[in-house]
């Protein structure tokens, strides 16, 4: 009897699963900015393909700060070799400039290309350390909050197939696949693409 009631239970529970998740892809494909729409939803499959937890987001998002963080290092390398042909080129100038006022001219833009050197040398060390103040620092802060999550899973990955009325051709009836990125709360939908 005991295992009857075990199996009646996880049934139950496996096609109350389906149902949360079928219900928010019918919300969600069934809603036209702020007005909901009857398209008399059909599935005929909907399976989930993945779940993605913490660690596996963490790997993405650390391999993303890494080519973010060595491509904005690489731009500020540039513009530091591209300021200092300016400075040599200025330092020339002022060096040979006949009348004052031009020398004046060539040492304000000479004090103004060192000066753009020495911030984009701070930026490198930045970029090399904990980006503070850059659009890279949101981006370790995920990270760090994805260390101490481990294992909890963010979303799960569903593949659903059905058939839909389009209401904006004449209701004409069409078979979508899509996937569907869901919260692991089964609240939201966070993204959705077509297959």
């Amino acid at each position: 009897m005991k295992k009857l009631l075990l199996v009646l239970f996880t049934a139950l529970m496996f096609i109350s699963c389906q149902t949360t998740e079928k219900k928010l892809i019918k919300d969600h494909e069934q809603t036209l900015g702020d007005t909901k729409i009857d398209t008399d939803i059909s599935f005929n499959s909907l399976d989930e393909v993945q779940v993605i937890t913490a660690k596996d987001s963490l790997k993405i998002l650390e391999t993303y700060l890494e080519e973010k963080r060595v491509n904005k290092i690489e731009e500020l390398s540039e513009m530091i070799e591209l300021y200092q042909d300016y400075v040599d080129k200025y330092t020339i100038e002022v060096d040979e400039a006949e009348y004052q006022s031009i020398k004046d001219i060539y040492q304000e833009q000479l004090d103004s290309k060192k000066e753009s050197i020495e911030s984009y040398k701070l930026a490198i060390i930045n970029y090399q350390g904990d980006c503070k103040d850059t659009f890279l620092e949101p981006v370790i802060a995920q990270i760090e909050d994805y260390k101490k999550r481990g294992d909890e899973v963010l979303f799960s990955k569903y593949k659903a197939n059905f058939t839909a009325n389009n209401p904006f051709l004449n209701n004409i009836k069409q078979e979508i696949t899509r996937e569907y990125y869901i919260s692991a709360d089964k609240t939201k939908i966070m993204t959705v693409r077509n297959d």
